[in-house]
Order: C-alpha cells, then structure tokens, then sequence
C-alpha cells in the first residue's frame, strides 16, 4: 500500500515538473518526456532552425539597343590612311623657254609655271585623296638624310627620290606650248578699238609608280582664255590688270583638271550610296564636280590583258545608268539617277 502511494506520487511529481518546464521554455521546444524505468526526464530534441538562404545582387538590366541601330566611330578613329603623291616642280620645256624670251614673255611664262606649281599643290590636297610631299618638302626631308639634292632633275632621279622620300606615286608636270599675245580689235562706226588679250597653254602630266619608275599614265591637257572668257577679269581695258590675272587664273584652272585627271586615274569616282533615285558620290568641293553635270555610271568587269604585252588595259566596264548632280558639299556630291539598269554603290562614275 505504501509503496503504491509512493510510486503514485513520483508520477505526479513527475507531471508536475513536466508542466513548469512547458510554462517556461520556448515555443519552438517539444515538451520533455518523463522516462518511466528511472524517474527522470529526458530532454526533449530542439529543433534546428532552417539556413537562411544567401543574400543576392541584383544586376540592374542593361539599356535596350534597338537591333537596327548602328554605332558610328568618331572621324578620329577610323582608319584614314592616305596613299602619298610626290609632286615635283613644274617644268618649262627648253626650247619653249627660249622662244618665250625672244618675244617678250618669258616673265608671264615664269609667273604662270610658278602659280601652277602652288595651285597644284591646294588643288590635289582638296581631293582628300593623297598625302601630299611637294619639292620644296623633299628638298628637306633629303637634307635631314645627307643625300645629295642640288640643280634640275630629270623624271627618272626624281622617282628615286621621292622613292626614298616615302611617297608611292610620283606627278611630274611639264609645260610644252605657251602663247601670249595681245587683239586689237577696231571698231569703225564708233571709232575706237579695244585690245583683248588671248594666251593659250598646253601641259603634260605624267604619273610614275615610285618603287618601280613604272609610267602609270600619261595626259596632255590644254587650256585657252577661251575656257574663262565670261569672266570680265580676264579681259584687257586698260593697265596691267589683265596681263597679271590672266596667267594666274589659268594656271587655277590647269591645276583643277590635272588634280582631277590624277584623282580619276588612281581613285575613280564612285557610288557610296543609293536612295531610290538618288546617288551619292565620294566627290566634293574643289575636285571639278558642279551641279548640273551629268556623269556616267559603269559596273566594273574583268581585268583585260593585253594579249601582245601582258598589260593590264584595265578593266571592262558596262554602262548601267546616268545621273545629274544636285548637290556638291566639301566631300560628296548628290545626284539624281537620269537612267537605272542596275546602279548599285560601289559602281564607278565619271562625267560625260
């Protein structure tokens, strides 16, 4: 009897301890078991809280590109490298110089040579298609290296020296014909006269490959008063006036067509883009190009060989359309497409 009084208290004791330990610990604690065989209480497990999961960037997202559009590199990155064109002085033949003195003009000779060879200069740096070494640079340029640079120079030493000079194409012109003289015309009914000067000039230009002294191309050019005559400048009144104009502006106007005549022959003008009936050409300001021109435009073939020679002749071309120039701005031109049998850029253009 006793001994069941006794066990029936240890397991009220036992329940009564069991209820504190629930008053007190945490929430997340399972209650704790009393153990039956030795009359104490087991711990009860407690449970493990979960990780927390690791904290995260966020990247914001990049800008949206539209998949049309194009980055454009500024004009200082891309790559501009330009073929050089020697330049030599502008010659007067022998024999022409002589018959210039013994009538008086071998100083208007002398003033239109010089004025060339400074306008040839401008007229070929406004092609933008060269760098440009003139005579007067190479003249340095042989003296910082020791070699000798001293008196005239026929076509062949200068190609070497340019050579060494770094330029890749070498311009030689040389003037052939000059005649300078003075009209008198007399008019009878109102019984006076009026002199007009007339002076004519003929030139030769001739493009050499520096590292073989290969000719390239030769072209004669010609030029009158004729090709200016609209312009009241170039018409004698009274005074010196008009002797000092006339050479200079002809002289610009030899160096406009020989520039141009170069530029053609080493970068042939040529279609950068088209726009249903509108063309661009990679021509400018200061290259002869002029609003209402109208030039050809060809698709380029195969090269054609001579079969005697081996020569390149160049290449076929076939005439695919005509276009009239609208628009001359410093480095291109726009033109509006007359005929189109299959322009496309790249085709090349000349005028007619």
């Amino acid at each position: 009897m006793n001994s069941k009084i006794y066990f029936t208290a240890l397991v009220l004791l036992a329940a009564f301890s069991a209820s504190a330990q629930n008053a007190t610990a945490p929430a997340a604690s399972a209650p704790a078991m009393p153990d039956m065989f030795n009359g104490t209480t087991s711990p009860a497990p407690v449970a493990t809280p979960a990780p927390s999961a690791p904290a995260t960037t966020t990247t914001p997202p990049a800008p949206y590109v539209p998949a049309s559009s194009t980055t454009v590199a500024p004009d200082a990155a891309v790559n501009t490298q330009r073929d050089t064109l020697g330049v030599s002085d502008v010659k007067i033949l022998p024999a022409l110089y002589a018959t210039a003195q013994s009538s008086g003009t071998a100083t208007a000779l002398d003033r239109l040579a010089q004025s060339l060879d400074s306008q040839l200069i401008a007229s070929l740096g406004a092609t933008r298609k060269f760098q440009i070494l003139a005579r007067s640079d190479l003249d340095v340029i042989l003296k910082e290296q020791s070699l000798s640079n001293s008196g005239s120079v026929d076509d062949a030493s200068a190609t070497k020296m340019f050579k060494l000079a770094g330029a890749k194409y070498l311009l030689t012109v040389t003037i052939d014909d000059y005649q300078d003289r003075t009209e008198t015309a007399t008019f009878a009914a109102v019984g006076g006269s009026a002199q007009r000067r007339k002076i004519s000039l003929s030139c030769v230009a001739k493009i050499y490959t520096s590292q073989t002294g290969k000719l390239v191309e030769s072209a004669k050019l010609q030029i009158d008063d004729s090709d200016v005559r609209n312009n009241p400048a170039y018409i004698a009144d009274t005074g010196a006036n008009w002797s000092e104009k006339l050479p200079t502006n002809l002289a610009n106007m030899a160096a406009e067509k020989i520039a141009q005549r170069v530029t053609d022959i080493l970068y042939p003008a040529k279609v950068v883009a088209k726009t249903g009936t509108q063309i661009t050409l990679n021509r400018g300001e200061g290259t002869g190009i002029a609003t209402g021109q109208v030039w050809t435009v060809y698709a380029t073939g195969k090269a054609m060989i001579d079969p005697d020679t081996g020569e390149n002749l160049g290449f076929e071309e076939v005439a695919v359309g005509k276009a009239r120039i609208t628009t001359v701005t410093p480095r291109t031109a726009i033109a509006e497409l007359t005929e189109d049998r299959g322009v496309t850029t790249l085709n090349t253009a000349r005028q007619e």
